[in-house]
């Protein structure tokens, strides 16, 4: 095990093979040289000055992690640490000694582990953001579809009239549906624009917006998105406040998207 110590100053006056194996550094090179200033990486100079101080005094600090600089300069050496006072014949202190043990392939093993983690939690969240963005496209494509083929046979209708008053209705409620159709598509963008920023979600910078909503308009224009894709034996009623009577404060997008996937799963299941 490593085992140095050091003089009421910080000065070192014990340098084991062990120490000088794991470092590379020999005796005589760190001998009266401070521990703290030449030895010990910057980022945790503060804090192991702070355990030589109190055992100095007496206090006594045990499994106490930090690096030791490596004679070349390439790495550091993790070390766990145990402080206790060094005392003079008449129990007065005069210094620090530390037993330690080498972790550093422990460490780098628990880093590992840990980058380990945080690969298959970013590779879940990017699996889970895929699906949810899958899932929304999927809503959109059926209800595109839906109204193609209400359009469809809207035309079918019409041509197999014999009156002909079907034909003279057929421009508009055409009409009608692709104006439904561009509504659909332009939802499609606002949740994809929503869904690709996948950035700021897996970052946790991602912040709802917070507008007034009229929620009676908002459930009517997810009813209109939804509506196509009802099948012809089922019929939608929507049961919401007329608009202008209830406002709320919300993300209009990210409430218009749980409304159109709970009826996107009605039409689906009903």
């Amino acid at each position: 095990a490593p085992i140095f110590g050091v003089d009421i100053d910080g000065n070192v006056n014990v340098w084991n093979k062990c120490a000088q194996s794991l470092t590379g550094y020999q005796v005589k090179e760190v001998l009266d040289q401070n521990l703290v200033e030449k030895f010990v990486t910057s980022d945790y100079k503060n804090s192991v000055q702070t355990v030589l101080k109190n055992a100095v005094q007496g206090n006594e600090t045990a499994n106490f992690e930090f690096p030791l600089i490596h004679k070349d300069g390439s790495h550091a050496v993790q070390i766990l640490l145990n402080a206790t006072c060094r005392r003079d014949h008449e129990g007065r202190p005069v210094g620090m000694v530390g037993i330690g043990q080498d972790i550093t392939d422990a460490q780098r093993r628990k880093e590992a582990e840990m980058r380990q983690r945080e690969a298959e939690a970013a590779t879940a969240a990017q699996a889970t953001i895929s699906a949810h963005v899958y899932h929304e496209i999927r809503n959109v494509v059926g209800s595109v579809l839906a109204l193609a083929e209400r359009a469809s046979e809207a035309v079918d209708l019409a041509l197999m009239e014999s009156s002909g008053e079907s034909i003279k209705k057929l421009p508009a409620e055409v009409r009608f549906l692709m104006e439904h159709q561009r509504l659909v598509c332009g939802h499609a963008v606002n949740t994809l624009n929503d869904m690709l920023d996948v950035s700021r979600m897996e970052n946790g910078t991602y912040k709802p917006s917070a507008l007034l909503i009229d929620l009676g308009a908002l459930c009517q224009q997810a009813a209109k998105l939804q509506g196509p894709r009802m099948k012809n034996d089922v019929q939608l009623r929507l049961d919401c406040p007329p608009e202008g009577e209830l406002i709320v404060l919300s993300d209009p997008a990210l409430l218009l998207q749980y409304l159109t996937n709970l009826l996107s799963n009605a039409a689906k299941f009903t």
